[in-house]
């Protein structure tokens, strides 16, 4: 993911970060959880973490993490998502 910017973006020291995939059954079961949950909290973890050293050693920049307001106010039937975008605010 962070090999596939271009050569102007790595050295700027600008990385974005969101990542998004809701499940609609209420209660979710434990794969649509997990599923929810692994890309959209896990993954913006990994990209961060993937990221962040090459920003420090280039001497700063900024990551920018956007949620949703989902993540502020749960929303019918997105129990998982709501949970995973309030970890990103949280």
């Amino acid at each position: 993911m962070a090999r596939a910017r271009s050569k102007s973006q790595r050295r700027s020291g600008v990385r974005r970060e969101s990542r998004g995939v809701r499940r609609g059954r209420q209660p979710p079961r434990l794969e649509e959880w997990d599923t929810v949950l692994n890309v959209n909290l896990r993954g913006t973890f990994l990209g961060v973490r993937a990221c962040s050293r090459r920003i420090i050693d280039g001497g700063g920049g900024a990551l920018v993490l956007t949620s949703s307001t989902s993540g502020l106010m749960g929303v019918p039937g997105g129990a998982a998502y709501s949970a995973s975008k309030h970890g990103i605010l949280g």
